[in-house]
């Protein structure tokens, strides 16, 4: 019996022993926080993103049983739960574990976020606004391609950044905040816009281009380009060393269009600044050529006309002052293309002067370029109304007729109404007057050396003039040979005390001769003081064998008719 009791206590106490254990597991959680947390990195570098380390969570149990201790590798989301703090910028992150379900209890464990090294290949400095001779740059810093600030994540110093110059300043960075240390950047420094242009020393087919000069700034070239008036077609002209530029070979009142560029160069190395705006220049006018001033038939008219050339339009001077030093009159015409005016002047016999000049106008009617003054001529005879030439050979003695007679008969009027006379014009020729020996005709197949040979070229020079002047012939006689110098038919024969030739000034105007010769030509010129013109004249000549009939038609009617046999 006492045996029996001796075994029952023991086995209660058995119970007992496993009962207890098994009651305390089912009814509380594990704490955790004698356990520890192991990161597989500790130390990272600042990238801009949070930053999750790997954890692993492990406690260490006692077998209740064996009273042996075991560590045990807790699972994440079934055993604990994790949290972060700080993990993003530079400094110390933290990692929070909590107890879950059948554990309690919190793990702490911190770790580091270090500086970004600005140096790195993650950090780039972008150009993002060109420096220029006393100011600065402006960059735009990225960090995997963010955007960084200035101020928070970097700060920047720039310095040489005085004058143009190519990779001779300088910008340091220098990290803070989440970044460190220190990037120096070569960047280049770009001449200004070239500006203040102005144009010196036009002449009919040049101008000198003048702009603000840069050299104090380090320009040391400059690109000229011509282009169009919106600046396309750029094509470079010329590269020079000073600011100015010589452009020529253009043609005269032409307009000019150009771009410049300031340039820096450096060894083997060149930059350029922006491409200044377009500046619109012209070239000097040409010279105008005078052509005739005339007088109206009232007198109350006069008629100014000129040759045109490349512009905008002409400036007109008259005044009965020669040396246009009192009483001029300007009066200005618009458009290239016009070639004469007519003004108002007082009814008078006075000669009028009158000259005319182009110009080009531009810029809004801002800048205007003249060109040179014509030559001056009045209104006395200044009117074309008829003109023949013919050539000759400088045969010396014969030059020499052809010159005399020609300077004897140049300026002669010859007023309405009036005939004019070759011989009593130039009168015998002589050797006295300096007429020399020259061939002349004797007959239809012989000719010999006669004093004044050769004149005869001078009357038939007067006679087709005259012809085209619509002037009445009244005498005039073929050679006894055909002439080279006019067509056949229309030469005019010259002998002294037999042969001479005349026309009558059959206008309501006077007519003033012009006779010029050298250089193998010799030319007979009629002049009027008015602006009038001979009724269109039209001549033929017929051959009926050695027969030769000239005719002239005015009006569709033959007015004039001369016979020739050679």
């Amino acid at each position: 019996m006492k045996r029996f009791n001796t075994l029952l206590i023991a086995a209660v106490m058995l119970v007992v022993c496993f009962a207890q254990p098994l009651g305390a597991y089912a009814d509380e959680s594990f704490d955790i926080s004698a356990g520890s947390i192991t990161l597989a990195n500790d130390k990272f570098t600042y990238s801009s993103s949070e930053i999750f380390p790997e954890e692993t969570v492990s406690v260490t149990k006692t077998d209740a049983i064996t009273l042996q201790q075991s560590n045990v590798v807790l699972t994440r989301d079934t055993d604990y739960t994790v949290s972060y703090s700080n993990n993003i910028n530079a400094g110390t992150a933290t990692i929070t574990v909590n107890g879950i379900n059948d554990y309690s209890g919190q793990l702490i464990k911190n770790f580091t976020i270090n500086t970004c090294k600005i140096t790195g290949s993650s950090v780039k400095m972008k150009y993002a606004v060109k420096s220029y001779p006393g100011t600065a740059p402006e960059y735009t810093v990225t960090f995997n391609d963010a955007q960084l600030v200035e101020g928070t994540d970097y700060t920047v110093s720039y310095s040489g950044y005085e004058k143009a110059g190519v990779k001779t300043a300088k910008a340091v960075f220098k990290g803070v905040g989440n970044f460190s240390g220190t990037k120096t950047v070569d960047f280049n420094v770009y001449p200004k816009k070239v500006s203040s242009f102005s144009t010196k020393n036009r002449t009919v087919s040049s101008l000198e281009l003048h702009w603000a000069s840069q050299s104090n700034d380090g320009v040391n070239a400059y690109r000229v380009y011509t282009c169009d008036k919106d600046g396309n077609n750029a094509e470079l002209y010329k590269t020079v060393s000073t600011n100015s530029c010589v452009v020529s070979n253009q043609k005269a009142g032409s307009y000019c269009y150009f771009i410049v560029r300031a340039v820096c160069k450096e060894n083997d190395s060149t930059i350029s600044g922006e491409a200044s705006k377009v500046y619109k220049t012209c070239i000097k006018p040409a010279t105008v050529t005078m052509k005739s001033v005339t007088k109206s038939k009232d007198k109350k008219k006069l008629t100014i006309k000129w040759s045109k050339v490349a512009g905008s339009g002409y400036e007109i001077e008259y005044s009965t002052d020669k040396s246009f030093k009192k009483g001029v009159k300007k009066v200005e015409v618009s458009g290239a293309s016009k070639k004469s005016i007519a003004v108002s002047i007082p009814k008078n016999d006075k000669v009028y002067y009158a000259r005319v000049r182009a110009f080009r106008r531009y810029n809004d009617g801002k800048t205007t370029v003249y060109g040179a003054k014509s030559a001056k001529i009045s209104s006395s005879y200044s009117k074309l109304y008829s003109s023949y030439t013919t050539k000759y050979v400088n045969n010396p003695n014969r030059t020499t007729n052809l010159k005399l007679a020609c300077k004897a008969i140049n300026g002669k009027v010859v007023y309405p109404g009036e005939t004019f006379s070759f011989n009593a014009t130039v009168g015998k020729r002589t050797e006295a007057k300096g007429y020399k020996e020259a061939y002349v005709f004797t007959g239809p197949n012989s000719h010999t050396m006669g004093v004044g040979g050769g004149v005869c070229q001078v009357a038939s020079t007067m006679f087709n003039a005259a012809l085209l002047g619509n002037f009445k012939i009244v005498e005039r006689h073929q050679h006894s040979q055909r002439v080279t110098y006019c067509p056949l038919g229309r030469d005019a024969a010259i002998y002294w005390g037999s042969e001479d030739f005349k026309f009558k000034n059959t206008t309501n105007y006077p007519i003033k001769i012009k006779m010029s010769c050298g250089g193998g030509s010799l030319k007979c010129s009629y002049y009027v003081c008015y602006d009038v013109s001979p009724k269109k004249v039209s001549l033929s000549v017929s051959r009926n064998g050695k027969h030769f009939t000239l005719k002239r038609k005015v009006g569709g009617k033959v007015n004039y008719t001369a016979y020739s046999t050679y």
